[in-house]
């Protein structure tokens, strides 16, 4: 997308003593705010406020963003609200330019530590929790992440997590397509998957997969590639492949992630809206997908294919 990811300090290095950021702040009706604020977190922006009464009838969302990504969030919040309030009023957007570094302090507040599934725990690099949040753990993934990439709170990262949780097995082998800070190639990795591919279309979050799979010491086994499914090795037989992709961008990929996956093996999909799942549904059905399961969590909703046989395709 473009949007800003680098680190902390690069972000603190780059814009101090500028004007290099935007305040974006988008205003809908107050029972659309809560489905804007998923999808910014999830597409746009780690950082968000939220306001519940912006004056008629309307609330908001207000995230940060470089003045260089301007054009690229535009495109994005246009084909989210065409999609997903199709006949409602458009969003009414209002950008401001604020000081760099206050951006940057905020951003790094907002950044928790998450426990998943309550024995999974993300943290960023700069908290270390203590011994009463590490109870129960049995997974832990460090990321450094960037203004576009969090640390599994969202919910569509949950939902793919906690299904990684269920079905990788000691040696699989999985494919991660769009893997953005490689939160989830890691999780597999940790979770004793043999051999995990991390692919993603943009280069810096190749870098930040990178980055990341060094921090957790599983860069011997996930293999970062920046491409997208035709890089698959549909010989290869994937026992898993995972992908966090709002439906736009699923779809085209669909038949290519099930043909890449051996026969009762698993493709799990998220990124997806609760009114999309008519959608997803009408593409699987024509697909070699042999059966599903419909995963939500709040407005979003993750999806668990088996794989037909492989002759059958």
């Amino acid at each position: 997308m473009g949007l800003a990811r680098q680190s902390i300090a690069d972000q603190s290095a780059q814009f101090a003593g500028t004007d290099g950021c935007l305040q974006v702040t988008v205003s809908v009706p107050a029972s659309e705010r809560e489905a804007l604020a998923d999808f910014v977190t999830q597409r746009l922006a780690e950082s968000i406020e939220l306001f519940d009464d912006v004056g008629g009838g309307l609330a908001a969302v207000r995230f940060y963003i470089s003045d260089t990504a301007e054009m690229d969030y535009k495109t994005e919040l246009c084909e989210f609200s065409g999609r997903v309030f199709p006949t409602g009023p458009p969003p009414v957007v209002e950008t401001t330019r604020v000081d760099a570094t206050d951006w940057v302090l905020r951003f790094r507040e907002s950044v928790t530590a998450e426990i998943i599934d309550g024995t999974i725990l993300v943290r960023p690099t700069w908290v270390v929790p203590d011994t009463r949040q590490r109870a129960g753990i049995e997974t832990e993934i460090i990321i450094d992440p960037k203004m576009a990439f969090g640390t599994g709170s969202h919910e569509t990262t949950r939902l793919c997590m906690c299904a990684l949780k269920r079905f990788v097995r000691p040696g699989c082998r999985v494919a991660d397509v769009g893997c953005g800070s490689g939160i989830l190639s890691i999780l597999a990795a940790k979770l004793g998957a043999g051999h995990v591919l991390a692919l993603d279309i943009d280069s810096l979050a190749i870098e930040n997969c990178r980055e990341n799979c060094a921090l957790n010491a599983v860069d011997n086994v996930v293999r970062i590639q920046r491409g997208s499914v035709e890089l698959l090795d549909s010989n290869a037989a994937y026992d898993i492949v995972v992908a966090n992709i709002i439906l736009s961008g699923l779809l085209p990929l669909l038949d290519e992630m099930l043909g890449a996956t051996q026969t009762g093996g698993n493709v799990i999909l998220s990124g997806l809206l609760t009114n999309d799942i008519d959608t997803i549904e009408g593409a699987l059905r024509n697909s070699a997908a042999k059966s599903w399961e419909i995963m939500r969590d709040g407005e979003w909703i993750g999806v668990i294919t088996t794989v037909g046989n492989r002759s059958d395709r």
